[in-house]
């Protein structure tokens, strides 16, 4: 249904309903003697003609309808704004259930993030709502807890934020990672054990401003390579960095511009998320993970739902 025909059948809905053997007739001459009705088309256009009793055309056959006044026209437009209200929050309340925030962290809970987070190497910490590693070593990685994370899900989108404090490299944002990582020199504390005992171990992570900081790839142990760019990372900058995962491609996206799509259907794209650094101190903020119906929305007080319900209270 079109828009036009939508708006048709709400108009039809809300107006008063006459019988079908009514008898009108438009005559200009009749508003001094019947000044308080008001005749529409297709109930929804107002004429400027006016209703008398005289007359044997019945309503529905041009599709005329007469109101008493101006107090009845209010009250029907009351009405189609609280439904159009209504309508308007069910189709959101709809898309906030099907909505699909699959896992966050903002770190504005030190304590919270505590329980998300499984570090392998590194000296990661919770300070200023986000989350450091600060040890300018290589190989610096933290994933995400198995209890925040469903090893089906190979159909989502990675969002956060980087910042490069020090060292001689940029970010490595890991996705589709299971088994256990690789440990390349580095003594790596215990794996969250669902993800440990997963087979066979896959790693992926996004190699931004890597090689000395000279250029950017996705780098892969057991899965496929590439989205190679000449990308670099500046110290102090914010950088928001988004990966759109799905079972036969992956997607890298810097600062809202797309930089590649690489299709790789290695074992469906599953795998969970993770941080990690490479002789480089560092700082992310504002993780977000959703499927492809879009991320839930929070409701607060200020929140455009809250908003709504403030405009429904006000006519009803």
């Amino acid at each position: 249904m079109n828009l036009i025909a939508l708006r048709n059948s709400i108009y039809k809905f809300l107006s008063p309903k006459l019988p079908v053997t009514q008898k009108v007739v438009v005559d200009p001459g009749g508003k001094e003697k019947y000044p308080d009705r008001l005749c529409y088309r297709s109930r929804m256009h107002r004429l400027t003609a006016y209703a008398t009793k005289e007359g044997t055309r019945e309503a529905q056959a041009n599709g005329l309808l007469c109101y008493n006044g101006y107090k009845e026209e209010n009250f029907i437009m009351s009405k189609f704004n609280l439904f159009i209200t209504i309508c308007g929050i069910v189709l959101g309340m709809t898309a906030l259930a099907t909505a699909q925030t699959y896992f966050e962290d903002n770190f504005d809970d030190a304590k919270a993030s505590e329980d998300k987070w499984v570090p392998l190497f590194g000296e990661w910490e919770f300070a200023d709502d986000q989350y450091h590693q600060l040890q300018n070593s290589v190989n610096c990685m933290s994933v995400v807890a198995d209890e925040f994370w469903d090893d089906t899900w190979n159909e989502y989108t990675y969002e956060v934020r980087g910042s490069k404090v020090s060292g001689a490299e940029g970010f490595l944002i890991m996705f589709r990672c299971q088994g256990l990582m690789q440990p390349r020199g580095q003594a790596l504390e215990d794996h969250p054990p669902r993800m440990e005992n997963l087979k066979p171990s896959l790693e992926y992570w996004w190699n931004l401003g890597g090689w000395g900081n000279t250029r950017s790839q996705v780098e892969s142990w057991g899965g496929k390579a590439g989205a190679n760019s000449n990308h670099t990372i500046k110290d102090k900058d914010w950088y928001h960095i988004k990966i759109v995962n799905t079972p036969d491609s992956y997607t890298v996206i810097l600062d809202d511009e797309e930089v590649a799509q690489v299709d790789d259907d290695t074992e469906g794209g599953v795998g969970r998320i993770g941080l990690a650094t490479w002789a480089t101190v560092a700082k992310y903020d504002d993780v977000i993970v959703y499927g492809p119906d879009g991320p839930s929305l929070p409701v607060d007080a200020k929140s455009k739902l809250a908003t709504t319900w403030a405009h429904l209270k006000s006519v009803r």
